[in-house]
């Protein structure tokens, strides 16, 4: 279990400076993905994977219901940013 532990730590460290590089890319240049339009994702999909790896790591259930709940919060936001009326 430890070696997918580290997989997600990885991964969730390389979605964190996705955010900070097209962030970057979109300041300095003008061009690419406004950050506010990916930001509520990218935090979703980072409290889910903060959820797998409680999981994997032997946490509570109170810790990853948590994080659940974090990550459903931000994707609820996410479709309401998107949502056209």
């Amino acid at each position: 279990m430890g070696g997918l532990v580290l997989l997600v730590d990885a991964v969730m460290l390389l979605t964190a400076l996705e955010l900070l590089g097209l962030a970057w890319w979109y300041r300095r240049f003008g061009r690419g993905v406004p950050p506010q339009e990916i930001r509520l994702n990218l935090c979703s999909g980072l409290a889910l994977m903060g959820a797998l790896r409680a999981a994997l790591s032997g946490a509570g259930s109170l810790l990853i219901m948590l994080l659940l709940l974090v990550a459903g919060f931000f994707h609820a936001l996410d479709i309401r940013s998107r949502w056209r009326r």
